[in-house]
């Protein structure tokens, strides 16, 4: 296994591209690209942002 950072939003475009390619037979367009890197930041705040909220509920239920 390669110590090497990883970059996880490439690795997650790239397979998004790959996933377009296969389905369209070409490349997507830079504003899809886009549209894709907005959807992935947006899915990792909200996960954050439910995760923190259940921390508080717990907390604020002792």
């Amino acid at each position: 296994m390669s110590d090497a950072p990883r970059n996880l939003m490439k690795e997650l475009l790239e397979d998004v591209r790959e996933l377009y390619i296969e389905e369209h037979g070409e490349e997507p367009t830079e504003e899809f690209i886009e549209e894709a890197r907005k959807k992935i930041v947006q899915d990792v705040a909200q996960q954050n942002r439910d995760a923190h909220r259940d921390i508080y509920d717990a907390l604020a239920d002792e």
